[in-house]
């Protein structure tokens, strides 16, 4: 068994030793091959000068377009990486955050079905990227948006990446209670366009608030209060 393992040893360690020895060559035929297309080159955009001093400008000249080239190639690819990186942290966030059920109160049966098609010109904040997204609910009218969140169920959308005119084109379909059911209900919608962020919290663009009794069924856009000149489309 002791000159098994040692004699597997010996084999697992001539097979790294074999590979490493190809790796080797292989990076030595790039690097011997990198050098002559760099000589040729060189070769090439001094070709007629006959000055020592002017080779070594061009030559000079070439090597730092080169290392800016590469900067910003680098700084690109990071900057990506970032990017994906934040997009994935903020898209798992606002997936875990999930809305929770009321408190209280309960639910009549009836239900009230909402379309959130986009927004448009959303103010950008200024230190962070425009991510919105809705969340929609349906309360007592005056309420403030924690009271109304804290008896009534209230449904979120998904974010849109980097998008002052988000299109969602989603539909959500929310319980009223048996107070909000009845003819002539105080009953409001209110929609608010949230900013998401990756590592704080989630900041109000703007909301528009729609008494159901006193307004007709149908596709609108409507201000965005706090939003600037912000618009919301609704059906």
């Amino acid at each position: 068994d002791v000159c098994g393992r040692a004699g597997w040893r010996n084999f697992w360690a001539s097979a790294h030793s074999i590979v490493a020895m190809d790796w080797l060559h292989k990076a030595k035929d790039k690097a011997r091959d990198a050098y002559q297309r760099a000589a040729d080159r060189v070769a090439e955009e001094t070709a007629g000068v006959g000055s020592k001093r002017e080779k070594a400008m061009i030559v000079g000249a070439m090597l730092k377009n080169k290392v800016v080239e590469k900067t910003l190639d680098t700084h690109e690819a990071l900057s990506k990486a970032a990017m994906d990186a934040h997009d994935q942290v903020l898209l798992m966030k606002h997936a875990q955050d999930s809305p929770q059920a009321p408190a209280s109160g309960g639910s009549s049966g009836a239900s009230i079905r909402i379309a959130v098609l986009s927004a448009a010109d959303l103010r950008p904040e200024a230190i962070s990227e425009l991510d919105p997204y809705c969340l929609v609910t349906v309360g007592r009218q005056g309420l403030p948006w924690a009271a109304k969140v804290a008896k009534n169920r209230h449904a979120k959308l998904p974010v849109c990446l980097r998008e002052p005119h988000p299109r969602w084109n989603a539909t959500c379909s929310l319980p009223l209670s048996p107070e909000l059911s009845e003819p002539g209900s105080p009953a409001e919608l209110t929609v608010r366009v949230m900013n998401a962020h990756a590592t704080r919290a989630d900041s109000v663009r703007g909301e528009v608030r729609i008494r159901l009794s006193a307004e007709p069924a149908g596709a609108r856009s409507l201000r965005l209060l706090g939003g600037g000149f912000a618009s919301l489309s609704l059906r």
